[in-house]
């Protein structure tokens, strides 16, 4: 397969749990030439560091995707445009800049979230509205008479000035507003039949999304919508959708659409698109990428020469550390409730660079009842998605460089070890890559 579209994809990983869907959808798909990842901001309403939260989501997806060349992955702006003539350059922005330069040939950018680092290159370099350039925007109110679901919208919100800056320029826009991101649905039931299943990134993907909706929804609910697919779909399968051009708008400050007629001025609106296909595509995907074994030569480190034990990027794949924990007869129950609540607040500790090595964390008490069961209090199943991230996690004995040792764990260490048993009765560890 020779022709592939060349693609940049710009997601705010962190923000919702579609995003994820939407990445694997594109690695998945062989006729994509992924140019790069950007991890994007989502505002600061949620969170201090949401750029970094995203980054640190995108190296989590790509650790549990073994077997698939990760493209390059940078860190967009860290926060919105302070004003429509004012950039916020980045890294993001800059690989932006240098794709639309490099080549005649036609760039996608897909952005799963704000216009931030569009809006930023552009003005950085203005000549790159002279390239073949199309924007895919998942963003933007409902245009006409149709109601919003919700309002203003989240992605046109957290970067209004952004969008004004893209809108106003002359690169072509290919826009999928609310009332068609919303309408990409699926049910738990489906995601744990044909998700969950194949492997750790089918846990993850369903455990996140189901994990999402139980902290941000504050009704019942048993599915969601996978609204940032469509920008991959779209760049997959443009027939597959129903388009109307339309007059560009200015969007206001509090997100609604202004007219805004312009010489040349439109936008491409996405009014719908075959889901069914959408859909069905991504889940294949996933069942292939599910049953396809590792190859049987790989070594820890093989996919990137020169890496450090300690780099997320050595020995990509799923690694369970088994931790079992036998607690002295004089523990008070409130210690026991400290050292549980302790390890499990270990899943946010992040590297020095804001990543995080953990994927997650389980926990609970001996429940076998055979005889030749362990005699531990509390089990733990930590889940890392590369022997490099488990490697950081544990740490080089007494080391203090934090780029080689996670100092939140050794700080658990040194608070758990007075409350345990001696010996392997109070702590015993089994690792296994799956």
């Amino acid at each position: 397969m020779t022709l592939r579209h060349r693609i940049i994809i710009d997601t705010d990983a962190k923000n919702e749990a579609d995003d994820q869907y939407a990445i694997v959808h594109a690695l998945l798909s062989p006729t994509l030439d992924i140019r790069g990842l950007v991890a994007a901001h989502f505002g600061t309403h949620r969170s201090a560091t949401s750029m970094l939260d995203s980054r640190a989501e995108v190296d989590r997806i790509l650790g549990l995707m073994h077997g698939i060349a990760a493209p390059p992955v940078v860190d967009g702006a860290p926060e919105a445009l302070p004003d429509e003539r004012t950039p916020v350059p980045s890294a993001g922005s800059r690989l932006i800049i240098d794709e639309a330069l490099a080549s005649d040939g036609r760039l996608y950018i897909a952005f799963l979230g704000p216009l931030t680092d569009m809006a930023s290159a552009l003005l950085e370099r203005p000549e790159i509205q002279e390239r073949d350039i199309v924007v895919v925007w998942v963003g933007g109110p409902p245009y006409g008479s149709t109601e919003a679901t919700y309002g203003p919208e989240y992605n046109l919100r957290n970067d209004v000035a952004a969008a004004n800056v893209v809108f106003g320029s002359s690169l072509e826009i290919w826009q999928v507003p609310m009332s068609v991101y919303t309408m990409v649905g699926i049910g738990y039931a489906e995601l744990e039949h044909r998700v969950r299943p194949h492997g750790a990134l089918g846990e993850y993907l369903v455990d996140q999304l189901i994990e999402y909706n139980d902290e941000s929804v504050p009704h019942p609910i048993e599915h969601r919508s996978l609204g940032d697919n469509p920008a991959i779909g779209l760049v997959l399968n443009p027939q597959g959708a129903r388009w109307r051009v339309r007059p560009r708008p200015r969007f206001s400050v509090d997100g609604s659409l202004i007219p805004h007629e312009r010489p040349n001025g439109t936008v491409r609106v996405c009014e719908g698109l075959d889901t069914r296909w959408l859909i069905e595509d991504l889940l294949h995907k996933i069942e292939r990428h599910g049953s396809t074994p590792r190859a049987a030569s790989a070594r820890p480190g093989a996919e990137h020469p020169g890496v450090t034990d300690t780099d997320p990027r050595f020995g990509p794949g799923t690694v369970r550390h088994i931790v079992l924990f036998g607690l002295r007869e004089d523990v008070t129950e409130a210690q026991r409730t400290e050292l549980v609540e302790r390890f499990h607040s270990l899943v946010d500790a992040p590297r020095p660079d804001g990543r995080r090595p953990v994927v997650s964390i389980e926990s609970g008490t001996q429940a076998s009842g055979e005889a030749a069961a362990s005699t531990h209090d509390l089990g733990f199943i930590v889940t890392f998605a590369s022997l490099g991230d488990r490697n950081y996690y544990v740490g080089d004995a007494g080391s203090q460089d934090e780029a080689r040792s996670d100092p939140q764990h050794a700080a658990f260490t040194a608070f758990a070890g007075p409350l345990l048993l001696p010996g392997p009765a109070g702590c015993t560890v089994f690792d296994l890559q799956v």
